[in-house]
C-alpha cells in the first residue's frame, strides 16, 4: 500500500496497512482533474531538478515548488490531514500505481480493509456547500453526486469515522452526526452505519439493493465495489463486462447460504383460492431463454431495486412454517447445464378465468397451473417469496426457467367489442412485463392439500453461465458507537455556521462570540458546569433559553451525562442577579430544579442525538441535535481531555409577532 506524506509530499510504501497509522479520502472523481501514481512522480523528479543533491525532503522552497504544481484536491487533504495529526494520508487517485494490472488487482481486493484500517476517512463534496444545513431533506448534502457512485457505498459502510467535508474544505458533520439524513438517503440502516448491528446479520438481496441506483464509469466497477460487503477476493478483469457481476453472485453463492440472492425482479403476489390470478402461465422457452429475468443471476445491482425488503430465513425455521419434514439444507452443484439444487415446489392450479386489470373477465383455455420454487426469505409483510419456474420444452428433465407469466393488456371499455361465445379468447393480448418472482400469504400453507395444491421437495436444474474463482471472507474489525450515548461531560459546545445562519434568517440574536470561521467553542467542565444559550427576539414576549449542563447525579467525577434543556424565560428565571447576568452575556446559574431531575434530559438517551421541544403556547417547535464534530478527536491530553460537540437548532414555524392576528 502506497502512503501520500502530508508534509513532503512524498509516495512511501507501507508492507503492513493493518498496522499503520493513516487518514483517508473519499471523493468523486472528475475527469482530467486528477494528478496519478506517475504525475506525483514526475512532479518531484521535475522540481528536484534545480535544487542540490543533498536538498531534503522538508526544505521549505522545494516544498513550496512541488505544492505548486499538486491538484487542489491532494494539497488541500494533505493540508486538512497534516492539521489535524495525521502524518500519511491515502488518496485512491494517486496512491495505487495503476500501470500495474497486479497492483491494480491487489488495490480492488484490498480497498474494504484499508478504509477499515484508516483512523478517519475525510469525505470531500466538491458539490456542497457549508451554508446550508446538511440534515435538511433537500439540502446540498443530501442530492451529492457522492451518494450516487458506486465505489462510495462500501467507503461509506465500512468506513470506522467518517468526516464530511463541504467544498471549501470545512467540515459539515460526521457519520455518526448524519446518520439519520444519510439513511434516508442511501437506504443504509443507521445502526449498519455505525457498525452497531453486523453487516452479515443482512439478507444478500437487501445489501445488493444499496448499489442499485449507483453508478460506476466502468461497468465491471459495479461488482468490484460490492466484494467487501459480502467479504469476497476475485481478480479484476476489465473488459469482462457484466460477467463481473454474474461472478460477484457466483461467489456470493458459494459463501453464503442465503437465497435471496435470487429474490430479484418484478414481483407479484399469489392470489388466494377464489380470487382471480391477473396472469396465466404462457412458457415459450425460446422466448423465455432471451429473457435475462429467467434464470439464477441478476446481470446488474439495478435488478435489486425493488428487493431491500427481503429478510433471510434460517433452513431450519422455513421448513418448519412451510411444514417440510427435513431441515436439511439443499445441496447445490454446478454442472456443464447450470446450477441443481432443491426446492420445495408448491403447484397452483386455477380454474377458470383470469382477470385483466380493472377489465371483465377473459376465458382462458383450461385452468392454470403454476409452478413456484419456494425460497427460504420473505418480504416485509412476512409472505414467502417464491420463484416462478416455467419447465423447458425439449430439454433435460427437471430443467427450469424462471418467469413465464405474462398478463392481459387492459383495453378501453370503449373499445371493447361484443364476443362470441365461441371465441374463448384467443385474440386477448399481452404485456411483455413477467414477474419472476411471486410473494405467498403464509395462510396458503394452512389450507388443505387439496385447495392449496401439492408440495413436494423436488431437484431442479436452472441454466447459467459459470466461473470458478477463489473467494475468502472479511469481517468488521471494530464497531463504532451511538453517537449521542457517547456525548459526556466535560466537552467544549458550539453552534454550526448554518445554525447561526437560521438564527441571521429569522432575525435572532444570541449570546454566542463568533466570526466567519463560526461560532467559539464553550467548554462544559468542573468548573463551568453550565452554558445557557439566550436566543432573543423583538417579536415575541419571551426569550428561549438552552441550558446544557453536567448532570450532577450521574457518572464519575472525570466523566458526567450531559443534559439538555429548553425552556422559556418565564419558566426559569432565577432571583434577579442570575437575570442582569443573563443580559450582560455572562452565564446564569441553573436553577436546583433543573438539575436534579433528569428525566429526559440526559442527551444519551435521545435517538439520533435528536429531541422537538414546544413552546408553552403550543405554537413554536424547536428542534436540537447534539452530536460528535470531531470523530475520535478530543482536546487536551490525559484527565483534561474532552470531546467537541455541535449543536444544532432549528425553529419552526418561522417567528410572527404575538400580537399579529
Amino acid at each position: 500500500m502506497w502512503l501520500l506524506n502530508t508534509t513532503t509530499y512524498r509516495l512511501q510504501f507501507e508492507p503492513d496497512p493493518a498496522r499503520a497509522s493513516y487518514a483517508i479520502l473519499s471523493h468523486v472523481w472528475h475527469a482530467g482533474a486528477e494528478q496519478t501514481f506517475q504525475d506525483l512522480l514526475a512532479i518531484h523528479a521535475t522540481v528536484r531538478k534545480a535544487f542540490p543533491d543533498d536538498v531534503t525532503d522538508d526544505d521549505p522552497q522545494l516544498l513550496a515548488l512541488i505544492a505548486k504544481q499538486l491538484a487542489s484536491k491532494i494539497k488541500n487533504c494533505c493540508s486538512y490531514a497534516r492539521a489535524r495529526g495525521y502524518r500519511f494520508v491515502w488518496i485512491d487517485t494517486c496512491c495505487i500505481d495503476k500501470t500495474s494490472s497486479a497492483e491494480l488487482s491487489e488495490a480492488i481486493n484490498s480497498m474494504f480493509d484499508w478504509y477499515s484500517y484508516a483512523e478517519v476517512c475525510y469525505v470531500f463534496l466538491a458539490d456542497v456547500g457549508d451554508e446550508e444545513n446538511p440534515m435538511v431533506s433537500s439540502s446540498e448534502f443530501s442530492g451529492s453526486i457522492w451518494f450516487s457512485r458506486g465505489w462510495t457505498l462500501q467507503e461509506l459502510v465500512v468506513s470506522r469515522n467518517n468526516i464530511f467535508l463541504s467544498r471549501d474544505w470545512r467540515m459539515l458533520g460526521t457519520k455518526a452526526s448524519l446518520a439519520k439524513v444519510i439513511e434516508s438517503v442511501t437506504g443504509v440502516d443507521w445502526d449498519v452505519l455505525l457498525h452497531l448491528r453486523p453487516l452479515h446479520s443482512l439478507s444478500v438481496a437487501r445489501r445488493l439493493s444499496w448499489a442499485a441506483n449507483r453508478e460506476t464509469t466502468r461497468i465491471e466497477d459495479e461488482a468490484y465495489s460490492l466484494m467487501g460487503l459480502f467479504g469476497i477476493r476475485m481478480p479484476a478483469v476489465y473488459g469482462e463486462g457484466r460477467q463481473a457481476f454474474i461472478r460477484l453472485q457466483e461467489e456470493i453463492l458459494k459463501r453464503i447460504p442465503d437465497q435471496s440472492l435470487f429474490a430479484w425482479g418484478p414481483r407479484t403476489p399469489l392470489s388466494l383460492p377464489g380470487e382471480p390470478m391477473p396472469y396465466r402461465a404462457r412458457p415459450s422457452t425460446d422466448e423465455l431463454r432471451a429473457s435475462k429475468g429467467a434464470y439464477l443471476f441478476a446481470t446488474s445491482p439495478q435488478d435489486f431495486r425493488s428487493s431491500g425488503d427481503c429478510a433471510h430465513i434460517p433452513y431450519g425455521a422455513f421448513c418448519h412454517r412451510i411444514s417440510l419434514p427435513t431441515s436439511v439444507p439443499p445441496l447445490l452443484m454446478t454442472t456443464g447445464h447450470g446450477i441443481r439444487t432443491s426446492f420445495p415446489i408448491l403447484q397452483v392450479r386455477f380454474p377458470g378465468g383470469i382477470a385483466a386489470g380493472d377489465g371483465p373477465a377473459m376465458q382462458a383455455d383450461d385452468s392454470e397451473t403454476f409452478i413456484l420454487g419456494l425460497l427460504a426469505c420473505s418480504d416485509s409483510n412476512g409472505h414467502l417469496l417464491a420463484l416462478v419456474l416455467s419447465e423447458t420444452e425439449g430439454s433435460l428433465v427437471g430443467e427450469y426457467l424462471v418467469g413465464g407469466l405474462e398478463q392481459p393488456i387492459k383495453r378501453r371499455r370503449a373499445s371493447v367489442k361484443p364476443r362470441s361465445r365461441h371465441n374463448k379468447g384467443g385474440s386477448i393480448r399481452y404485456a411483455r412485463t413477467r414477474p419472476r418472482i411471486m410473494s405467498v400469504d403464509p395462510s396458503w400453507f394452512c389450507l388443505p392439500e387439496a385447495i392449496r395444491g401439492s408440495m413436494t421437495l423436488q431437484d431442479v436444474c436452472i441454466p447459467y453461465q459459470r466461473l470458478q474463482v477463489e473467494s475468502e471472507l472479511l469481517i468488521f474489525k471494530q464497531p463504532l458507537t451511538w453517537p449521542a450515548a457517547g456525548l459526556f461531560c466535560p466537552c467544549q459546545i458550539l453552534l454550526p455556521r448554518w445554525t447561526l445562519a437560521h438564527f441571521r434568517d429569522l432575525g435572532i440574536t444570541c449570546n454566542v462570540e463568533a466570526d466567519e470561521d463560526g461560532m467559539k467553542p464553550v467548554s462544559l467542565d468542573s468548573s463551568e458546569p453550565t452554558y445557557v444559550l439566550r436566543l432573543q427576539y423583538a417579536e415575541l414576549l419571551e426569550d428561549m433559553v438552552i441550558t446544557l449542563s453536567m448532570c450532577p447525579l450521574e457518572g464519575s467525577p472525570l466523566e458526567k451525562a450531559l443534559h439538555v434543556v429548553v425552556s422559556w424565560t418565564e419558566a426559569i428565571r432565577e432571583p434577579e442577579l442570575n437575570a442582569s447576568k443573563a443580559a450582560s452575556g455572562e452565564q446564569a446559574e441553573p436553577s436546583s430544579a433543573l438539575l436534579d431531575v433528569c428525566g429526559g434530559a440526559h442527551v444519551g438517551a435521545w435517538k439520533y442525538g435528536e429531541r422537538t421541544f414546544l413552546d408553552p403556547s403550543g405554537r413554536i417547535t424547536v428542534e436540537l441535535q447534539l452530536s460528535t464534530w470531531q470523530a475520535n478527536e478530543t482536546v487536551g491530553t490525559g484527565a483534561m481531555s474532552c470531546g467537541v460537540y455541535a449543536l444544532d437548532v432549528r425553529i419552526n414555524p418561522p417567528l410572527v409577532s404575538v400580537n399579529s392576528s
